[in-house]
């Protein structure tokens, strides 16, 4: 009887200890800037650009394709992000991919030059449009151009296995490359990376 006590009161302990470890890991703070900086290293830059399908999606209501967005901003860099609402790690790119775009936005303002980089974050939630908008509006999001593609058909297209994925587009209209998961794209580092495309 005394030994089965002795477990029960072991079992508490040990239960009460990991409870504490899972709470405390929950609760720290990430070391988000050293995270999002190592997951730049992922960034898969290829050696021959290649060829990408001219994906179609909504912007502000009407029906477009990357071949047309490209044709109309006269961009040197798209950096295409696929998302959704409902993916965490998705959510916190939106301020730093519109970060992003401010940056070089204001580095072309400077030199009097069309736009140089423009970053276009497809939403790949289910429905309309309506969720995600509202969801960068109230985030503050105002540079970065939302689309959407409530189908999955472009993320399928050009073979998206998980979001967030980031393609990165020349002005041919060919993919230089991609990173499949989150980064932070307001750092030094993405701004040397996108940067170093030209």
């Amino acid at each position: 009887m005394q030994n089965a006590s002795k477990l029960v009161v072991i079992a508490a302990l040990m239960g009460a200890v990991v409870s504490i470890v899972l709470v405390s890991l929950y609760l720290m703070p990430p070391d988000s800037g050293k995270a999002h900086n190592e997951s730049l290293a992922n960034f898969i830059r290829y050696d021959n650009p290649r060829p990408v399908a001219d994906i179609a999606f909504m912007l502000a209501g009407e029906a477009t394709t990357l071949s047309a967005f490209q044709a109309k901003h006269k961009a040197a860099i798209v950096v295409v992000n696929f998302w959704a609402t409902w993916c965490a790690p998705c959510r916190r790119e939106m301020p730093q991919l519109d970060a992003l775009q401010a940056h070089f936005a204001n580095k072309a303002a400077r030199k009097s030059e069309s736009e140089s980089v423009v970053v276009l974050a497809v939403s790949l939630d289910r429905g309309t449009a309506a969720a995600p908008l509202a969801f960068l509006q109230e985030l503050g999001v105002r540079h970065l151009t939302a689309a959407h593609d409530g189908s999955f058909k472009a993320a399928r297209d050009v073979r998206i296995v998980g979001l967030p994925t980031t393609l990165i587009i020349d002005r041919q209209g060919r993919e230089i490359g991609r990173l499949a998961g989150e980064a932070d794209w307001a750092s030094p580092a993405a701004f040397a990376l996108i940067e170093s495309l030209f």
